[in-house]
């Protein structure tokens, strides 16, 4: 009400923002969301971040003892949550991926502000493939124990996804999940470039020909 009353609306939120009435201490939750997603989008603009959500938490908070063996030599593994395992997720450069994590209530999604970069977001895509299992593989890059990843994601993340993880397969060079349906197409296509056929046509076919 102040910012409109001032006149620096625009200044704050940029021109084309207009707020019909302000919010009152009796106003719905789903009105805050809308106002703190309006902000948070004009402020990504002017501060080269995203924001985008993460699918498939359901406990933020859960915890468990969780770390790498090597770095514990008394076995005393700490206690953490969900939360900072996914704050402690790095790009390559060694930059954190997520700058602000933002649940949202009643819901499997948490909204998330990460760089505005390509590689951020294309990190984010490969996380959203199958969150639970994506983060099982790269914690075991990177030698944490077993038991305890297997224990936190049970406890952070959408069930049915986590007992989808056996089906899933790693790709250890790109670092993504690969999936039932996208494991079934690999097969095809090396089964179809093995016949005997395509091999024949392979040898008359000259690179880079138009057709």
């Amino acid at each position: 009400q102040h910012l409109k009353t001032s006149g620096t609306m625009r200044k704050v939120f940029g021109k084309f923002v207009q707020v019909t009435k302000p919010l009152t201490a009796n106003a719905c939750g789903q009105d805050c969301i809308l106002l703190q997603r309006m902000a948070q989008l004009h402020t990504n603009s002017h501060n080269s971040v995203q924001l985008h959500s993460i699918k498939g938490v359901v406990n933020l908070n859960a915890s468990s003892k969780i770390g790498i063996p090597s770095s514990h030599p008394t076995g005393h593994l700490p206690q953490q949550s969900f939360r900072e395992i996914v704050y402690s997720l790095r790009l390559q450069d060694n930059s954190p991926l997520f700058l602000s994590i933002l649940p949202r209530p009643g819901g499997a999604i948490i909204d998330c502000i990460i760089p505005n970069t390509a590689a951020a977001e294309t990190r984010l895509v490969q996380i959203n493939q199958h969150l639970p299992g994506y983060l099982k593989f790269y914690l075991k890059e990177l030698g944490y124990n077993h038991d305890g990843v297997v224990d936190l994601l049970n406890r952070a993340c959408d069930l049915d996804l986590t007992a989808s993880i056996a089906q899933l397969k790693w790709d250890t060079k790109h670092k993504v999940v690969i999936l039932p349906s996208e494991s079934e197409l690999e097969y095809d296509l090396d089964n179809v470039e093995s016949e005997l056929w395509m091999q024949t046509i392979s040898k008359h076919i000259q690179p880079l020909t138009s057709l």
